[in-house]
């Protein structure tokens, strides 16, 4: 990827573009103090659909991640693959989604409402057993075709240390770096060298052999460990059509702590309010 076509934003007024969208945008500082207001180790994620500035007739998924005293990061993943299967017919995981994801889920959700209608025992489990395959077919195609590589993003921060990927991010001007290296380190159990390769490639526009073998050994390191440190709370909104999708149940998710709260601003007040109230902790969930 060039420059020029990088999927990747770090202009704060861009992404406060995404967080909440208004005719006459408030001030940056508004948003920058709404991400202060959130606990050191929470995680917060934005997920929406939009158009692309330049062609609003292409959408692409963004994801926008936000920690207390990091730069925030946006990911625009295309939604348009320009993979060819065997018959040459461009996948498009646009139609994908508005075809067989949004529909498919409504489906299985109609099918469980009438299930509860059965009355023969037997039926009755045969449509369970099918709507629990269906469903979970749903969430492993939700995240190994939407979120792809890019799914370490809707992963919590670690006690991992990611001061050493940092570096290495830093040394080839990768903007963001230690936003980057902590969400890297906190998806080294979840992603193989590939997949790093192709983040590392996104993020600096070439191919980087040293640069992956260096940064790869030190998530191995990482993933060596005799168990994976509890990772911390994540938060996410889902904007419109995305909201009916059952995100919070894919796999890699199952041991991660994660609200749904409408909106960051939301969430902010949120924060605030406990904290008049005198609570020294605050529960996300």
């Amino acid at each position: 990827s060039s420059s020029s076509s990088s999927p990747l934003t770090f202009n704060l007024s861009q992404a406060r573009s995404v967080l909440y969208p208004l005719t006459r945008p408030l001030p940056l500082s508004y948003t920058t103090q709404l991400i202060n207001n959130l606990p050191n180790n929470w995680t917060y994620c934005n997920l929406q659909i939009i158009g692309r500035i330049d062609n609003e007739e292409e959408k692409v998924l963004v994801i926008v991640r936000v920690r207390h005293g990091r730069e925030c990061v946006m990911m625009k993943i295309p939604l348009e693959s320009t993979t060819k299967p065997s018959n040459d017919v461009v996948v498009n995981l646009l139609d994908v989604f508005n075809t067989s994801l949004l529909d498919e889920f409504s489906s299985i959700m109609k099918d469980s409402t009438e299930s509860t209608l059965l009355t023969d025992k037997r039926k009755w489990w045969t449509t369970r057993r099918n709507l629990d395959k269906q469903i979970k077919e749903l969430l492993e195609n939700l995240q190994t075709t939407w979120f792809k590589e890019w799914r370490f993003l809707l992963l919590g921060a670690t006690s991992l240390s990611f001061s050493n990927v940092t570096s290495l991010l830093k040394e080839h001007n990768i903007q963001a770096a230690e936003t980057w290296a902590e969400a890297l380190v906190g998806g080294a159990y979840e992603l193989s060298k590939t997949e790093v390769k192709v983040v590392l490639e996104t993020l600096t526009g070439k191919c980087n052999t040293v640069l992956l073998n260096k940064v790869y050994d030190c998530l191995k390191v990482l993933q060596s460990s005799a168990t994976p440190p509890e990772p911390h709370p994540l938060i996410i909104s889902l904007v419109h059509p995305l909201h009916d999708l059952p995100i919070e149940s894919m796999k890699m998710l199952s041991n991660q702590p994660v609200s749904r709260i409408p909106s960051l601003p939301f969430l902010s007040a949120y924060v605030l309010l406990q904290s008049k109230r005198g609570c020294s902790s605050i529960d996300p969930r």
